[in-house]
């Protein structure tokens, strides 16, 4: 990385493991944070590796104690309402991350080769475990879903189970909803406010005053506190 001037990419530094560099434009200053096990620094253009280099050295007592823990480690058991995930350690095949639902417990199995200080690493694991949650996603959200709105007394056309991560509920113009897959980490309070909030569109397709007074009616008065503990929810893969 010395002597040149930086272009956005992946490096490799000593103190940092895999580094991702962006440069921006609009950049006047190098700025560093991590993003899981990696660290992302986006820098001007034009800057000079060394440059680069120096403030990097320059921020690591800070960075280093800035660092998340890990995502994962052998041996970790991730409890949710109708799932364990369990992350475990495989001798038979040192360079595979596999995974395995066996009923309740599902079973991410990592190779001993794979470091688990690396983004990469956490990435795979990650990905095992939103695999695993597709899969069983189905028959654990939609039977619940189709009790609430039976309970609330509305229902949609059709219920179905989506792919995206940040979208966690979708209520179409022909009263169709989706849930997001990952509701499955959910506890079940907060599974119920985006069941809710999705039953509410039904009704009102705004957010609007009338909006949020009717799905605080379905949620029994605890819509903003829901809607606060959702925001501090710790989702247990890499979005």
């Amino acid at each position: 990385m010395e002597g040149y001037i930086v272009a956005a990419g992946n490096y490799r530094m000593e103190e940092f493991g895999t580094v991702h560099v962006t440069v921006r434009r609009t950049a006047r200053t190098i700025r560093a944070r991590w993003k899981g096990a990696r660290l992302e620094v986006s820098v001007p253009t034009g800057i000079a590796a060394s440059e680069v280099l120096s403030a990097l050295r320059a921020f690591a007592p800070r960075m280093y104690a800035a660092k998340p823990p890990r995502m994962y480690s052998p041996g970790d058991c991730l409890v949710f309402p109708e799932v364990t995930v369990h992350i475990d350690s495989r001798d038979d095949s040192p360079s595979k991350i596999s995974y395995e639902i066996e009923g309740s417990d599902w079973h991410v199995r990592v190779g001993k080769a794979w470091d688990f200080d690396s983004h990469d690493t956490m990435l795979a694991i990650s990905d095992s475990i939103c695999r695993m949650a597709r899969r069983a996603a189905p028959s654990i959200l939609l039977p619940y879903a189709a009790e609430v709105a039976e309970e609330i007394g509305v229902s949609p056309i059709m219920w179905s189970v989506s792919n995206g991560h940040r979208v966690l509920g979708h209520c179409s113009a022909r009263r169709e909803i989706a849930l997001s897959y990952v509701l499955i980490f959910l506890p079940e309070r907060l599974r119920r406010f985006i069941i809710c909030h999705e039953l509410a569109h039904l009704s009102e397709m705004n957010h609007s005053a009338r909006f949020h007074a009717l799905c605080d009616a379905y949620l029994g008065g605890c819509e903003a506190e829901l809607k606060t503990e959702l925001k501090a929810f710790r989702f247990p893969f890499i979005r």
